[in-house]
Protein backbone atom coordinates (compact mmCIF):
# COMPACT_ATOMS: atom_id res chain seq x y z
CA UNK A 1 0.00 0.00 0.00
CA UNK A 2 2.86 2.40 0.85
CA UNK A 3 4.50 1.70 -2.52
CA UNK A 4 1.29 2.56 -4.35
CA UNK A 5 0.97 5.97 -2.68
CA UNK A 6 4.63 6.71 -3.42
CA UNK A 7 4.07 5.84 -7.07
CA UNK A 8 0.94 7.95 -7.17
CA UNK A 9 2.89 10.89 -5.76
CA UNK A 10 5.58 10.45 -8.41
CA UNK A 11 2.97 10.27 -11.17
CA UNK A 12 1.23 13.42 -9.91
CA UNK A 13 4.57 15.19 -9.70
CA UNK A 14 5.48 14.13 -13.24
CA UNK A 15 2.14 15.42 -14.56
CA UNK A 16 2.66 18.76 -12.80
CA UNK A 17 6.19 19.06 -14.21
CA UNK A 18 5.06 18.31 -17.73
CA UNK A 19 2.21 20.83 -17.52
CA UNK A 20 4.44 23.77 -16.52
CA UNK A 21 5.93 26.03 -19.18
CA UNK A 22 9.10 27.21 -17.42
CA UNK A 23 11.75 25.85 -15.08
CA UNK A 24 11.79 27.23 -11.53
CA UNK A 25 13.30 26.22 -8.21
CA UNK A 26 9.94 24.77 -7.27
CA UNK A 27 10.01 22.67 -10.43
CA UNK A 28 13.51 21.43 -9.58
CA UNK A 29 12.32 20.39 -6.13
CA UNK A 30 9.42 18.49 -7.69
CA UNK A 31 11.82 16.75 -10.05
CA UNK A 32 13.98 15.79 -7.06
CA UNK A 33 10.90 14.25 -5.44
CA UNK A 34 10.25 12.34 -8.62
CA UNK A 35 13.70 10.76 -8.97
CA UNK A 36 14.57 10.41 -5.27
CA UNK A 37 15.35 6.86 -4.23
CA UNK A 38 16.01 5.55 -7.72
CA UNK A 39 19.80 5.74 -7.48
CA UNK A 40 22.05 6.71 -4.53
CA UNK A 41 24.39 8.66 -6.84
CA UNK A 42 21.48 10.75 -8.10
CA UNK A 43 20.39 11.36 -4.51
CA UNK A 44 23.89 12.66 -3.64
CA UNK A 45 23.85 15.02 -6.63
CA UNK A 46 20.37 16.24 -5.72
CA UNK A 47 21.48 16.92 -2.14
CA UNK A 48 24.52 18.85 -3.36
CA UNK A 49 22.45 20.88 -5.82
CA UNK A 50 19.93 21.70 -3.07
CA UNK A 51 22.76 23.03 -0.87
CA UNK A 52 24.05 25.14 -3.77
CA UNK A 53 20.57 26.53 -4.40
CA UNK A 54 20.31 27.50 -0.70
CA UNK A 55 23.69 29.25 -0.93
CA UNK A 56 22.62 31.16 -4.04
CA UNK A 57 19.42 32.23 -2.33
CA UNK A 58 21.42 33.49 0.67
CA UNK A 59 23.72 35.45 -1.61
CA UNK A 60 20.75 36.95 -3.46
CA UNK A 61 19.17 37.81 -0.12
CA UNK A 62 22.30 39.69 0.96
CA UNK A 63 23.25 37.17 3.65
CA UNK A 64 26.89 36.93 2.53
CA UNK A 65 28.28 37.46 6.02
CA UNK A 66 26.20 34.68 7.58
CA UNK A 67 27.14 32.41 4.69
CA UNK A 68 30.85 33.06 5.22
CA UNK A 69 30.46 32.55 8.98
CA UNK A 70 28.87 29.16 8.37
CA UNK A 71 31.98 28.18 6.42
CA UNK A 72 34.35 28.88 9.31
CA UNK A 73 36.25 25.83 10.56
CA UNK A 74 35.20 24.06 13.76
CA UNK A 75 38.20 21.82 14.42
CA UNK A 76 39.14 23.04 17.88
CA UNK A 77 37.11 24.22 20.87
CA UNK A 78 38.42 27.75 20.36
CA UNK A 79 37.26 27.77 16.73
CA UNK A 80 33.84 26.40 17.70
CA UNK A 81 33.45 29.04 20.40
CA UNK A 82 34.54 31.85 18.03
CA UNK A 83 32.11 30.68 15.34
CA UNK A 84 29.27 30.45 17.85
CA UNK A 85 29.97 33.95 19.20
CA UNK A 86 30.20 35.44 15.71
CA UNK A 87 26.88 33.87 14.69
CA UNK A 88 25.33 35.17 17.92
CA UNK A 89 26.72 38.65 17.26
CA UNK A 90 25.39 38.57 13.71
CA UNK A 91 21.94 37.56 14.94
CA UNK A 92 21.88 40.38 17.48
CA UNK A 93 23.18 42.81 14.84
CA UNK A 94 20.27 41.91 12.54
CA UNK A 95 17.86 42.36 15.46
CA UNK A 96 19.39 45.76 16.22
CA UNK A 97 19.04 46.92 12.61
CA UNK A 98 15.40 45.82 12.45
CA UNK A 99 14.69 47.49 15.81
CA UNK A 100 16.28 50.75 14.63
CA UNK A 101 14.02 50.68 11.57
CA UNK A 102 10.95 49.90 13.67
CA UNK A 103 11.63 52.61 16.25
CA UNK A 104 12.48 55.11 13.52
CA UNK A 105 9.10 54.35 11.92
CA UNK A 106 7.36 54.76 15.30
CA UNK A 107 9.15 58.09 15.82
CA UNK A 108 6.94 59.73 13.22
CA UNK A 109 3.79 58.66 15.11
CA UNK A 110 1.59 61.33 16.71
CA UNK A 111 1.39 60.49 20.40
CA UNK A 112 4.40 59.95 22.68
CA UNK A 113 2.37 57.61 24.89
CA UNK A 114 1.49 55.41 21.92
CA UNK A 115 5.14 55.35 20.81
CA UNK A 116 6.36 54.42 24.27
CA UNK A 117 3.72 51.71 24.67
CA UNK A 118 4.54 50.15 21.29
CA UNK A 119 8.25 50.21 22.04
CA UNK A 120 7.90 48.74 25.53
CA UNK A 121 5.46 45.98 24.52
CA UNK A 122 7.89 44.46 22.03
CA UNK A 123 11.29 44.51 23.69
CA UNK A 124 13.93 42.46 21.84
CA UNK A 125 17.13 40.88 23.01
CA UNK A 126 18.26 39.87 26.46
CA UNK A 127 16.42 42.11 28.95
CA UNK A 128 15.36 44.41 26.10
CA UNK A 129 18.91 45.65 25.55
CA UNK A 130 18.58 45.59 21.76
CA UNK A 131 15.47 47.77 21.89
CA UNK A 132 17.13 50.19 24.32
CA UNK A 133 20.24 50.40 22.12
CA UNK A 134 18.07 50.95 19.04
CA UNK A 135 16.15 53.74 20.79
CA UNK A 136 19.47 55.38 21.69
CA UNK A 137 20.71 55.12 18.11
CA UNK A 138 17.50 56.65 16.75
CA UNK A 139 17.66 59.48 19.32
CA UNK A 140 21.30 60.28 18.52
CA UNK A 141 20.74 60.15 14.76
CA UNK A 142 17.71 62.45 15.01
CA UNK A 143 19.73 64.95 17.08
CA UNK A 144 22.59 64.85 14.57
CA UNK A 145 20.20 65.18 11.63
CA UNK A 146 18.51 68.19 13.20
CA UNK A 147 21.85 70.01 13.41
CA UNK A 148 23.02 69.05 9.91
CA UNK A 149 23.11 71.55 7.07
CA UNK A 150 23.62 71.02 3.38
CA UNK A 151 26.48 72.73 1.59
CA UNK A 152 26.69 73.51 -2.11
CA UNK A 153 29.96 74.66 -3.60
CA UNK A 154 29.47 77.05 -6.53
CA UNK A 155 32.25 77.80 -8.99
CA UNK A 156 32.19 80.37 -11.72
CA UNK A 157 31.67 78.68 -15.06
CA UNK A 158 31.44 75.14 -13.59
CA UNK A 159 28.64 72.98 -12.28
CA UNK A 160 27.77 73.15 -8.60
CA UNK A 161 29.27 70.45 -6.38
CA UNK A 162 27.41 68.66 -3.59
CA UNK A 163 30.11 67.36 -1.21
CA UNK A 164 29.52 63.94 0.25
CA UNK A 165 31.11 64.00 3.67
CA UNK A 166 30.26 62.60 7.05
CA UNK A 167 32.86 64.74 8.82
CA UNK A 168 32.38 68.07 10.52
CA UNK A 169 33.78 70.88 8.42
CA UNK A 170 34.55 74.18 10.18
CA UNK A 171 33.64 77.06 7.91
CA UNK A 172 34.86 80.52 9.00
Amino acid sequence: MAKLSEREEKIRTAIQLLAEETTTLDKLQKMATLVKGINPKIDKHLERSQKLIERIQKIQGGEVISLSLEGLPEKTKKQKKRKKLLLLLLGHWKDLRSEVERINDLRVSKSKAVKSAKILTTLKGPLGLITIAAAGIVAISSILNSKAVSVTIKNMGCKSIQPISSQVINIP
